[in-house]
C-alpha cells in the first residue's frame, strides 16, 4: 500500500464513480502483458501513439518486485490530443502516468494530472476469452472536474476499445500455425522497448503451473536500488 500510495494518495479513500465492461476475445495472459509492455504504445493504433507522446513514453520505467510490476513515466505534452491537463496541474493524484500490475490478474493506474484511480481485473471466461470490467475512482465518489471526466471518456471510449481490438489480433497471431513461440528481447538497459516485465509475468506463470522451480521468478526482479 505504501508504494501504491505514494502516487495514489487518496488510494483509500476512493470510491467508484464509473464502470465500462469489455469482453475480449484473448487469454487472459495476453490481456495481462497488453498492460505491462512498454513498446506497444508506439507500434499501435493512433490512441496508443497519442498516448505515448501523451506520456513521456520513451522514457518509461519497468520494475519488476515480487507480486507486483510498477510502469512509470512522466507527463509528456498536453497537446497530444488525448485530453489538455494544463489547468489541473498540481491537482489531480500525480503529474505521472502510473500503473501496478498486481500478480496475477489486475492492473491499479492513473493518468497524469487527474483526480481519478482506474483498476481492471482481467478474469477469464474460456481458454480465449477474458471479461474486463474497468472502474473509475474518486477520492469520496466526489463529481469529476473537467480533465478528469476528459479523462475518463478517452479511456473508455477510445484507448479501451482500441485496446480490445489489439488484444484480439494477438490472439489471433497466437492460433496461426506460422509460428509456434517466439523469443521474448530483454534490454540491458531495460528501457520503453525491453520486454523484462513481460519475462518476470511468464516466469510467474510456469512457476504457479509447477513447470519451474519455486523461485525461478525471484530472479528476475529489479535490483533493489531500481525504485519508482
Amino acid at each position: 500500500m505504501t508504494t501504491l500510495q505514494r502516487y495514489m494518495p487518496n488510494l483509500d479513500r476512493m470510491v467508484r464513480v464509473d464502470r465500462q465492461d469489455f469482453d475480449i476475445a484473448a487469454n487472459w495472459k495476453v490481456v495481462a502483458e497488453d498492460g505491462i509492455d512498454g513498446y506497444h504504445v508506439f507500434l499501435s493504433g493512433p490512441a496508443h501513439r497519442a498516448f505515448g507522446r501523451f506520456m513521456d513514453g520513451h522514457g518509461l520505467r519497468m520494475i519488476n518486485r515480487p507480486d507486483w510490476i510498477l510502469l512509470h513515466a512522466g507527463p509528456g505534452s498536453p497537446d497530444s490530443g488525448v485530453y489538455d491537463y494544463r489547468s489541473n496541474i498540481g491537482k489531480g493524484q500525480t503529474p505521472d502516468y502510473v500503473t501496478f500490475f498486481l500478480w496475477p490478474d489486475l492492473l491499479i493506474f492513473t493518468f497524469p494530472h487527474v483526480g481519478a484511480v482506474w483498476s481492471f481485473p482481467m478474469t477469464p471466461t474460456g481458454p480465449e476469452r477474458t471479461h474486463e470490467e474497468v472502474v473509475a475512482y474518486t477520492p469520496g465518489g466526489c463529481a469529476l472536474d473537467e480533465v478528469t471526466a476528459a479523462a475518463v471518456r478517452w479511456m473508455a471510449e477510445v484507448l479501451g476499445p482500441e485496446d480490445v481490438a489489439l488484444n484480439v489480433g494477438v490472439q489471433q497471431g497466437l492460433r496461426s500455425p506460422a509460428r509456434r513461440q517466439g523469443r521474448l528481447l530483454i534490454d540491458a538497459a531495460r528501457g520503453d522497448m525491453s520486454e523484462h516485465a513481460i519475462h518476470c509475468f511468464q516466469a510467474c506463470v510456469l512457476e504457479a503451473l509447477g513447470r519451474l522451480p519455486a523461485g525461478s521468478a525471484a530472479t528476475l526482479l529489479s535490483p533493489p536500488t531500481e525504485v519508482g
